[in-house]
């Protein structure tokens, strides 16, 4: 890789206090050896020596987003959150404007707030998933909308840009409790919503609880129609849906994750992490132990790489771009690939704009309106 082509960093840390029963992410939660003081120091000293590993892989590259994900970063302390930002600013040439968001509980005091601003952190995220208390509850989020109220009014006062996550589809939820938590979050003004239908995945205690019949499946007419509602009451609170599930005010889109749908490199940092670069899908060793030792050793702690056939990365960008609001740019696919969409995918245009799913216009192919609710429909006549 070229040190002058940009590259995304993405951080993983894999502690929690509580493992949420939706998530099936790579995390250990209260009771886990994530819990132990001793574990997270060596794993944010294990960080920065893969910081410089990768350095003497990949060159001196420029950084323009770092995103620290997880499992929940702020389980570290800020002073080794600050020592693996420290590392990366050392071995990678930082744009002075780079966006570097940390994910944390809704919860946080201000004093936590200020420290992460103060070691370069200029935004930060919540999943808060509902406001409505029965629904928190059984999600395993233990906050109060007080507690987010308070927790986004001192982001606010540090000058942080603010996002904030929602899930809607749950068993049982109504549409009025989704209209009330829209409500709920369009009040806080936050820069930044992420809004996912539930998606019950293999291995989580929520799905366990559908399958023996404790909680209802959800509905998926009805999580259409929350859908809906959400795209009608944050456009009209000046929310942009830039991308199926992404609203942002102007100037607050996510850049971190437009790097992942564009479909451009990213090195992925941490146990369990993935990254794609030079032509490569990287996976991490998931066990943070192990990841450590491997570290030790002064090996890069990879545990798979899969060569990206150019069928497969021009199919991927398809997909992943379809997923902004401004689609896949044309002409910037042409220059990657040296050969034009339109007539790689002639077959699979005709019938998707014949079908009013999709259209070109402005030179970039999007999602028409009535698509967004059957995007995956879309999607899979691309796949490779």
């Amino acid at each position: 890789m070229s040190p002058s082509t940009p590259l995304a960093v993405y951080v993983h840390v894999p502690f929690c206090h509580l493992r949420c029963n939706f998530c099936n992410l790579h995390a250990y939660g209260m009771g886990d050896y994530a819990t132990l003081p001793w574990l997270r120091a060596e794993y944010a000293d294990a960080l920065r020596q893969e910081v410089a590993l990768w350095a003497k892989q990949v060159g001196r590259a420029l950084v323009e987003t770092i995103f620290f994900g997880g499992g929940t970063p702020t389980e570290l302390s800020i002073a080794e959150l600050g020592s693996v930002l420290a590392a990366i600013r050392a071995e990678f040439d930082v744009a002075a404007d780079a966006e570097i968001t940390v994910e944390g509980y809704p919860g946080l005091c201000g004093d936590t707030l200020a420290g992460l601003r103060d070691i370069g952190v200029n935004r930060v995220s919540f999943g808060v998933q509902s406001f409505e208390p029965r629904l928190a509850a059984m999600l395993d989020r233990q906050h109060t909308p007080d507690v987010v109220a308070r927790t986004v009014a001192q982001a606010r006062a540090l000058d942080l840009s603010l996002a904030l996550d929602f899930i809607y589809g749950l068993p049982t939820q109504t549409l009025a409790e989704w209209q009330a938590t829209l409500d709920g979050a369009i009040a806080l003004e936050p820069d930044h919503l992420s809004l996912y239908a539930l998606s019950l995945e293999e291995a989580t205690r929520l799905r366990a609880l559908v399958k023996r019949g404790a909680l209802p499946p959800p509905d998926a007419d009805l999580a259409a129609e929350m859908y809906r509602q959400a795209q009608q009451r944050l456009a009209a609170h000046g929310y942009q849906q830039y991308e199926l599930s992404n609203w942002a005010r102007a100037g607050h889109a996510c850049r971190h994750n437009q790097v992942y749908w564009r479909n451009e490199p990213w090195l992925g940092l941490g146990a369990g992490a993935h990254g794609w670069h030079g032509g490569r899908r990287i996976e991490n060793i998931a066990s943070p132990t192990r990841y450590i030792e491997s570290i030790r050793a002064e090996r890069l702690p990879i545990a798979h790489v899969e060569a990206i056939p150019r069928d497969v990365e021009m199919s991927d960008t398809v997909v992943l771009g379809l997923r902004m609001g401004q689609g896949v740019d044309l002409a910037a696919f042409a220059k990657r690939f040296g050969c034009r969409l339109e007539d790689v995918y002639a077959t699979q245009l005709k019938e998707l704009e014949a079908w009013g799913l999709v259209a070109i216009e402005d030179n970039h192919l999007r999602l028409t309106p009535s698509a967004m609710l059957v995007a995956n429909e879309v999607f899979i006549r691309f796949v490779a």
